[in-house]
């Protein structure tokens, strides 16, 4: 068996990195976006929606805020979400509240906030 000449070991080192650029750079790119994308999944500007919901029972004290309260809100299409509510005592049954829809560009999932009451 013949040995590799100093040239030929020359050609594979240049092979190898021929390899990382048009290989292994391009999947390592591609990796970074995905995961960029997951994480932050933007939402669509366009789904931003407000609509009308209805406070179904008395509000709770939520445990992640000293002030606030957490009440379920039913929605048109017969929906029910949990909210989070700033106050003592703004959840109280049969309130109408406005309720912000946000649907992502990516996974499509459905994200509520509380805007206000309306009466």
């Amino acid at each position: 068996m013949k040995k590799k000449g100093r040239r030929e070991q020359h050609h594979t080192e240049g092979g190898r990195q021929k390899r990382f650029f048009f290989l292994w750079l391009p999947v390592i790119v591609c990796s970074i976006i995905f995961v960029y994308i997951v994480a932050f999944d933007p939402v669509d500007r366009a789904s931003v929606k407000e609509v009308r919901g209805t406070v179904m029972e008395d509000g709770q004290r939520s445990a992640q805020k000293a002030d606030a309260q957490t009440c379920r809100v039913k929605l048109p299409q017969d929906k029910v979400v949990t909210l989070s509510v700033a106050g003592s005592d703004a959840c109280r049954r049969g309130r109408a509240v406005l309720v912000e829809t946000r649907r992502t560009t990516l996974f499509n999932r459905e994200a509520f906030d509380f805007i206000r009451f309306l009466d």
